[in-house]
């Protein structure tokens, strides 16, 4: 699922064609890592962070990277009680810094005229 519509007032569902990214309009928790969406390359939303900047297009490399959890825990244990709360956490909130390298080379032709990837699956 790569995008959503709403279908009446305040219920969202997938749609093929259209629609908006999900990502933007999802609130939490959990913050959601995911892949597969290279048209729209690096999502940097409050609860969810999409990582494929579409290297297999040659484009660039991205990762996001996590700090060991007892080191997060012990900078700061109000974390676990937010989680309970059930507060959003936001990448700020895992000390998750977002890394992203150039491609080394092209390793597939762009499946779309504007050079933004075929979208994966």
């Amino acid at each position: 699922m790569r995008n959503i519509e709403e279908a009446q007032p305040g219920v969202w569902s997938a749609c093929d064609g259209g629609g908006v990214a999900w990502a933007g309009r999802h609130a939490g928790p959990p913050h959601v890592v995911f892949g597969h969406d290279a048209k729209r390359g690096l999502q940097l939303e409050a609860h969810a962070t999409g990582l494929d900047s579409g290297c297999v297009y040659g484009r660039r490399l991205s990762a996001l990277v996590l700090p060991p959890l007892a080191a997060l825990r012990a900078a700061a244990p109000g974390h676990d009680a937010a989680v309970r709360a059930g507060r959003p956490l936001t990448r700020e909130d895992l000390r998750a810094e977002v890394v992203s390298v150039p491609a080394a080379r092209v390793y597939e032709a762009p499946k779309s005229k504007d050079g933004g990837g075929g979208g994966g699956g």
